[in-house]
């Protein structure tokens, strides 16, 4: 299921004032429920640092040109041992409410 979230979770937004608006709930995500420091931030990426202890939580957000008028903005979210054995439970539970709180952001913007 988190498979999907990821993918939903790819968002395409047109000019500036939607992409600046979209982009910065992605980074006030980031910034609250990632576990991990941020470790680059750039206007168009940020990423945390790698998780390390198992069921940790990382991030990272890219922003992209896909077309004159249109913009990629895609949100990740990383956990150390999401396809191991034990903490797996874990990781998938945290990540899907990641994904959940910020698709929920999301659609407050409408």
């Amino acid at each position: 299921m988190y498979e999907a979230q990821r993918a939903a979770s790819i968002i395409r937004c047109r000019g500036k004032n939607e992409c600046d608006k979209i982009f910065r709930i992605a980074n006030d995500t980031l910034v609250e429920l990632s576990d991990m420091k941020i470790q680059t931030s750039t206007q168009n990426y940020v990423a945390t640092y790698s998780p390390i202890e198992y069921g940790d939580v990382g991030i990272f957000l890219t922003r992209t040109l896909s077309s004159e008028d249109y913009e990629l903005i895609k949100f990740n979210v990383l956990c150390k041992g999401i396809n191991g054995p034990s903490p797996w439970v874990q990781c998938y539970e945290r990540v899907t409410n990641v994904y959940r709180k910020y698709k929920d952001r999301l659609e407050d913007l409408n």
